[in-house]
């Protein structure tokens, strides 16, 4: 899943989420004590030469750590990168970039990249990384299909603002366990049963999204988010889905009768679900009273009173919350 970093706090490691934030000058010193406990380290103002010098010493021996450079509303140089030729995971997110081709030159051994929007459409046929594992994309369609077809081993495909089966109708990922879709469009969803790997499945405002029942034709499905998909107005019956363990339901502004929910109670394996801001009734709920393996339920449906009602259908202690979630069972 995309990593939260709204609570970074400029100068230091955030314990609690793993980021650092750097700038020039470089304190190395304390740069030296936060690396061994850091997922991510990230700049909004490009460094010095020679500070970009010191944090590629102090990063060799930490190649997974991330990198994500971001901000940036002047002229965008890869350059720095040089200094960085071990680096495995690279996030950019800079407004006015504009050419990502030096990665293939500067970053052979990539496997985790992410290229967020900007200014204008970044072409992506340049590219000839092909070890990837990780990938995200914002946006940016020219090239995609090349770059996905020619990363077969990718496990973890974020897409944001694009039309998914359009771009990449016939592609072949048999080791993908983690999809992200958010904004964009999908014509068939059935599309998605292409990857039958799937362990991570989540869908966030994308047009086109009503009928659920193909996913219930993913076998090895864990984890399953859906956010903001306004034509949705019930769970399939997900009595096959034995591995389902989670689901996140959040906004589903259409599911508003009794049975919305029991195709839910046919998930034998489902332990934690969240239902938040949905104009469900509470009486839906009562599908999932006495399901054998249900241990959490977080509430959040729109008011006091109905959290109140909702209580007494259904009364158990809630789940950490997606966000965790996801950076807990993060797929790459």
């Amino acid at each position: 899943m995309e990593r939260d970093t709204a609570d970074v706090t400029v100068g230091g490691l955030l314990k609690a989420s793993g980021v650092v934030e750097v700038s020039s000058p470089l304190d190395v010193a304390a740069l030296k004590q936060d690396l061994p406990a850091a997922h991510l380290i990230q700049f909004n103002d490009p460094l010095t030469d020679d500070d970009f010098g010191a944090l590629g010493e102090l990063t060799r021996s930490f190649p997974d750590v991330e990198l994500r450079a971001y901000g940036v509303y002047g002229p965008v140089s890869l350059d720095f990168l040089r200094h960085l030729p071990h680096l495995r995971r690279l996030s950019l997110d800079q407004h006015c970039l504009t050419d990502v081709s030096a990665l293939s030159e500067l970053l052979p051994d990539l496997q985790s990249l992410v290229l967020g929007e900007t200014h204008g459409m970044v072409d992506l046929r340049p590219l000839r990384l092909r070890g990837l594992r990780r990938l995200g994309v914002a946006g940016h369609r020219r090239g995609l299909a090349e770059l996905v077809n020619g990363n077969p081993d990718l496990r973890s495909l974020s897409l944001r603002g694009l039309p998914v089966d359009q771009l990449l109708g016939d592609v072949e990922l048999p080791n993908l366990e983690e999809l992200n879709l958010r904004l964009g469009s999908i014509n068939e969803l059935s599309w998605v049963c292409r990857f039958q790997g799937l362990r991570q499945l989540m869908l966030w405002r994308v047009r086109g999204v009503a009928d659920l029942d193909a996913l219930a034709r993913l076998p090895e499905l864990r984890w399953l988010w859906l956010d903001t998909l306004k034509a949705v107005e019930r769970m399939p019956n997900f009595s096959a889905s034995r591995n389902l363990f989670r689901i996140d339901l959040d906004n589903l502004s259409s599911m508003r009768t009794e049975d919305a929910l029991a195709g839910l109670a046919r998930a034998e394996g489902l332990e934690e679900l969240g239902l938040y801001q949905g104009r469900i009734p509470v009486t839906a709920l009562r599908a999932l009273v006495g399901h054998p393996r249900l241990k959490r339920v977080a509430l959040g449906l729109g008011s006091a009173r109905r959290n109140r009602e909702a209580s007494t259908v259904i009364d158990l202690p809630s789940p950490i919350s997606v966000y965790a979630y996801a950076q807990r069972n993060a797929v790459y």
